[in-house]
């Protein structure tokens, strides 16, 4: 319930130390990293995760509706080399090839 949640400052949420575990994250999320603008979907694709650009807000908005930019998840940039760039933007067409 709600009145189990502790709030903590932001002095002592810095002190908890993060995971060596990389987090993972779901075939279709959108993400950024911190350090560019870009936004990209995160396909699986021959076993490995794969970043697709997507190459304006037209595309975002038809497939992800009218909230896409809410779903974005920045992801920090020492992670980008977790994944492989799919070398590849991301259009109507290329959607079903990169997420089957």
């Amino acid at each position: 319930s709600w009145n189990e949640v502790t709030r903590v400052s932001e002095e002592d949420l810095s002190r908890i130390p993060l995971s060596d575990e990389p987090a993972t994250y779901r075939k279709g999320t959108l993400v950024k990293f911190t350090m560019s603008p870009k936004i990209y979907l995160l396909a699986r694709h021959q076993g490995s995760d794969q970043l697709m650009h997507v190459a304006n807000e037209e595309v975002a908005f038809r497939l992800y509706g009218t909230d896409w930019q809410k779903q974005i998840v920045t992801i920090d940039q020492s992670e980008v080399r977790k994944f492989i760039d799919a070398k590849q933007d991301l259009t109507d067409v290329s959607w079903a090839y990169f997420t089957n």
